[in-house]
């Protein structure tokens, strides 16, 4: 099966040469960049031909002979004509600058999410949701817009500059001396503030995510505080990390409020400086008065231009802060390797553990020691045990997203390694505890990464997973929203939309995680038909405790500490009086 194009970014990012790195994200041919240049100096030529036009004009009343009446009308005409083509070169330039930059946003979103799901379960488990979801959203947008203000400032300052120092260099020298001592002063502001700047941008940016990841927990446990009557003590908790956030964000503020306030006074005095040198010139000769107006607008120019550059400092900090931290997502190597694996185009079932051994990390004990397992194709086993004793991580490593650190995982006789896992796992159904459902409609959760699916095979698993008994009574039917998490939905109802989900896929392997423990009675009963239809002829893992849900089991594993404690039917397991009688003893209590 043909493998997914891997449009990821991570091999562009390069974090110590921040140009570079922008050159790369932003992704466009040498010559559009210079074709966008020319359209900007198009748009902008108005506000260096407004100073020539002063100068002329300003002559021509000092020395009404230097320029003719018709010369100085058509001078007007030009500048007129100028000033009105900067709507279609502005509207042309900003479509340019437009399509590129989202482009270059759009390319980083889709590059996180298909990096978030290439990332290893354990890098999952161990980022919160609310990080996650900043980097997308927010990160991404603050280099949008770091992008846009460069296209915006950088141009205008090379113009300015440019064109201020080509005219001055021919026309009168000693204000071009002027100009280049005064540039690199002003330049020296920002390099005065450069690291105090993306020192306080880097810790802002950290509280957001922690303020975000906080945000995402607090409002998952609204149900849980109004139950137990702490809504005061998550709401204190809650305001602590928006405190955190407003300090560091006036401590970001007062630091950008000192960096603009020197630009502004720093310009100013070089302004005034200016007129002092170019009066000087003016009354010894060197230069006319119109060139003292020309000057001056052209120093204003080139200052303003290095002060709308500096000005912008801030927000390229904030947007190379964001870089960073995508490339945590986007440079992260913990990876779940597909590419050029074995491709899976059938799957009978059959399962083999061979002296399996497992641990989460260095410092912590085995969740599994030296496990042997070998279930048939179409067999049913029951996976029992205490709390911590390795039940979920055994599924975890079978359905590859865990790698042991000793012994092997067979699937139809082909090491979990060797093969491509995202296509094993097609033919691989999982019914969890707590379904996962998301803000759609019924047919949205049952059908979710399914495209063209029949809809008369659609009625036969709502019939089989005890679906329509519910869904026909309502008027939306399966165009019903459920809400956030299936919020609008029972227990009972949110299980079966799960049986259903895993039934339209015609899987070959299930795993029941505990599918019925959270349920009533009735449900249970709904529920537990359902999944009696679903597992026939299937291989099947079955994680639960009650002996109602695993007594007809072909076997049954008992685990305790990591190891096989027990295995064999209820009934011999039963009799033997050992862990799993002791399990049923508790459930029963």
């Amino acid at each position: 099966m043909e493998q997914p194009k891997n449009n990821l970014l991570e091999d562009r990012l390069i974090l110590d040469r921040p140009i570079q790195t922008l050159y790369h994200l932003i992704d466009i041919r040498w010559w559009r960049y210079l074709w966008i240049l020319l359209c900007f100096f198009v748009k902008h030529s108005p506000s260096f031909a407004v100073p020539y036009l002063v100068k002329v004009a300003i002559d021509s009343l000092a020395e009404p002979d230097s320029i003719s009446q018709t010369e100085l009308v058509v001078t007007f005409m030009v500048l007129v004509v100028l000033i009105l083509q900067n709507i279609p070169s502005h509207l042309f330039y900003i479509r340019m600058i437009s399509k590129e930059l989202r482009n270059m946003e759009l390319r980083l979103r889709e590059a996180l999410s298909q990096r978030l799901h290439q990332l290893s379960m354990n890098v999952h488990n161990d980022r919160e949701t609310g990080r996650i979801h900043a980097k997308v959203m927010r990160d991404v947008e603050q280099v949008h817009q770091m992008c846009h203000f460069l296209f915006e400032s950088v141009p205008n300052g090379i113009f300015a500059f440019s064109v201020t120092v080509v005219y001055t260099a021919f026309s009168c020298p000693p204000m071009l001396l002027f100009y280049l001592i005064m540039a690199p002063v002003c330049v020296g502001i920002r390099r005065a503030f450069k690291r105090s700047i993306r020192t306080r941008n880097e810790e802002y940016r950290a509280r957001i995510e922690d303020m975000g990841g906080n945000l995402s927990n607090m409002i998952q446990m609204i149900p849980v505080a109004r139950a137990h009557g702490v809504e005061d003590r998550a709401i204190q908790d809650m305001n602590h990390h928006y405190r955190e956030v407003h300090a560091r964000g006036r401590h970001l503020d007062g630091i950008n409020a000192l960096f603009s306030a020197s630009s502004w006074v720093v310009m100013n005095l070089s302004f005034v400086l200016g007129i002092v040198v170019s009066f000087t010139l003016c009354r010894m000769g060197y230069i006319t008065i119109g060139e003292v107006v020309l000057f001056q607008s052209l120093f204003q120019l080139i200052m303003g231009s290095l002060q709308t550059f500096l000005s912008i400092y801030p927000h390229v900090s904030r947007g190379f802060a964001s870089v960073h931290s995508l490339a945590e997502i986007l440079e992260c190597p913990d990876l779940e390797v597909n590419e050029g694996k074995r491709g899976v185009d059938e799957v009978e079932g059959r399962i083999q553990i061979q002296n399996l051994s497992f641990r989460y990390r260095d410092d912590q004990p085995l969740a599994l020691d030296g496990v042997n397992l070998l279930v048939e194709p179409g067999e049913c086993v029951a996976i029992v045990g205490p709390s911590g004793s390795g039940k979920s991580t055994m599924m975890n490593l079978v359905m590859g997203f865990q790698r042991s650190n000793a012994g092997r995982v067979l699937l139809d006789d082909r090491d979990v390694n060797d093969i491509d896992m995202r296509q094993w796992r097609r033919y691989l159904s999982v019914v969890p505890q707590q379904p996962l459902l998301y803000s759609g409609t019924l047919r949205e959760n049952i059908l979710y990464g399914l495209e063209d699916v029949n809809e008369d095979d659609l009625e036969e698993v709502l019939e089989a997973a005890n679906v329509k008994e519910f869904v026909d009574r309502w008027p939306a039917g399966l165009e019903t929203r459920v809400g956030e998490g299936g919020a609008q939905l029972s227990g009972g109802q949110r299980q079966r939309i799960s049986i259903a989900r895993a039934l339209i896929r015609d899987p070959r392997v299930i795993i029941l995680d505990e599918a019925t423990s959270a349920l009533d009675v009735v449900s249970e009963k709904s529920v537990q038909e359902a999944l009696d239809r679903l597992i026939i002829g299937r291989t099947t893992f079955i994680i639960a405790h009650r002996l109602s849900t695993i007594r007809n089991a072909h076997q049954i594993v008992v685990l305790d500490e990591g190891r096989i404690a027990e295995e064999g039917k209820a009934t011999d397991l039963m009799a033997l009086r050992g862990h799993f009688y002791k399990l049923q003893q508790l459930n029963q209590a």
